[in-house]
């Protein structure tokens, strides 16, 4: 589950597997706009057309791996599939986690806060920061 910065929500699915010549495989299985709320319940029911879409039976499903959600980890006990925690999300939450904690650290992410503000508020700042980054291109290409 992700939310655009249009504030549309959306469902995607991935399938990885491994192939008979014992090779890791991913395919997306889809994404679909999810303009409901993001209960257990519907993400569940928004899983399974997807996998009855794919002809996928709830048997070939061996685990569910999601971030650390409560909506996500009760989709999956709905489910009756193993769940597995996601180690890049997890490991990004201790990230940010240890950041905020670190007093040496928050001035540098407010003042790099503003900076991001400022570039996607101002047209005017974005179209000059596109003008120095073009710039900046031409030197490193040694025009």
């Amino acid at each position: 589950m992700w939310t655009s910065i249009n504030m549309d929500s959306y469902l995607g699915v991935t399938c990885h597997y491994i192939t008979k010549e014992t090779k890791l495989a991913t395919v997306l299985l889809g994404v679909t706009r999810f303009p409901q709320s993001h209960t257990a319940v519907n993400i569940k029911e928004a899983q399974n057309v997807l996998m009855e879409s794919w002809g996928i039976s709830m048997e070939k499903i061996h685990c569910l791996v999601t971030d650390n959600a409560a909506n996500m980890l009760a989709s999956a006990q709905l489910l009756r599939v193993r769940h597995i925690r996601c180690f890049a999300h997890t490991l990004n939450l201790v990230v940010k986690k240890a950041l905020d904690q670190t007093p040496e650290l928050q001035d540098i992410q407010l003042r790099a806060k503003s900076v991001v503000t400022l570039f996607r508020t101002s047209c005017k700042a974005k179209e000059k920061l596109c003008v120095v980054q073009e710039m900046m291109a031409a030197v490193i290409m040694g025009k």
